[in-house]
């Protein structure tokens, strides 16, 4: 599948607004020619008409900050990309515990068209590891994106900029697929809408805090909290879905164990994966989760590993 393409605004916004489901991330309707700090502006002011490419885009780490890509199938064939935006603490402006910031961006496509440009001021605070996260969502069709991203202090109108090349995969091959494994600290129900920034990683009613950090890490009175998606998997005689998961554990090299094989609850469009596995008998260690599934129509085995830490 070729990715898709925005260039002319009036048939592109129409084709977005069919195609996207209600509450994806859709900010703005330009085209960005030029951007600076925090802000975008497109080839004709901002009256929404197509803008230019966007040449040499440059880093700068006065705000250093990672933005981690999650995919998951969408509907014809795109994918839902939540992207998590870790904001050094120490490269911030604070108010008492909170700090505002502008995050800001846009995405690019491999013929050099930008889409999906946004600028969201927020107010953040520090989760329970002491880091500053925040999400935001977007939804794109596979194949490979440059990453515009970008985070403004706004006490200091200090900017940080990131690049980044990003390769979408297509989700919907014909065959036994996991989306990325969403590893969280907590799953709580709430009533705002998905899909919108500061609920990317909300799926339906609840509303997951993903872990953040170059290595998950937990205590021994947390829980490993856990959330996938399978695709491509087949179809029995009845037109049902059966797929099994199971969760292999071992610590620092060593076997630690396994959980039995269950069956996931599916529709013949997805299976659902989702664990919540308390702690308490885990000794501190560097450990490696593999998760196993299963597609018991098509005989098809896929896999996909964990790695997290247990502090003392």
């Amino acid at each position: 599948m070729q990715p898709r393409v925005l260039s002319r605004t009036d048939s592109l916004l129409a084709r977005r607004a069919a195609a996207v489901p209600r509450g994806v991330f859709n900010v703005a309707p330009i085209f960005t020619e030029w951007a600076e700090g925090a802000r975008l502006r497109d080839a004709d002011g901002s009256n929404g008409k197509p803008g230019k490419k966007i040449t040499a885009p440059t880093e700068n780490s006065a705000i250093p900050f990672e933005a981690r890509s999650s995919f998951f199938r969408a509907t014809e064939g795109a994918v839902y990309v939540p992207i998590l935006f870790e904001i050094d603490p120490e490269s911030v402006s604070w108010d008492g515990d909170k700090t505002e910031v502008t995050v800001f961006g846009a995405v690019q496509n491999s013929e050099g068209q930008t889409l999906y440009p946004f600028e969201q001021p927020v107010e953040l605070t520090k989760n329970a590891d002491g880091l500053v996260i925040y999400d935001v969502p977007i939804e794109v069709a596979p194949g490979p994106y440059t990453f515009l991203f970008g985070v403004m202090d706004n006490q200091s109108s200090k900017v940080g900029t990131r690049v980044m090349n990003v390769e979408v995969p297509d989700l919907s091959v014909d065959k036994v697929t996991l989306s990325s494994i969403l590893v969280y600290s907590e799953g709580r129900q709430v009533e705002a809408a998905a899909g919108v920034p500061g609920h990317a990683f909300q799926f339906g009613p609840i509303q997951f805090v993903p872990k953040a950090g170059d290595m998950f890490t937990f205590k021994q009175t947390d829980a490993l909290g856990l959330f996938f998606f399978v695709y491509g998997f087949g179809l029995d005689a009845q037109g049902q879905p059966n797929v099994t998961g199971q969760y292999v554990f071992s610590v620092n090299g060593a076997a630690k164990g396994q959980t039995a094989v269950e069956r996931l609850q599916a529709t013949p469009e997805q299976a659902i994966g989702n664990a919540e596995i308390p702690l308490a008998n885990f000794a501190p260690g560097n450990y490696k989760l593999q998760i196993k599934i299963v597609d018991q129509v098509k005989k098809e085995t896929v896999t996909k590993d964990v790695e997290f830490v247990i502090q003392g």
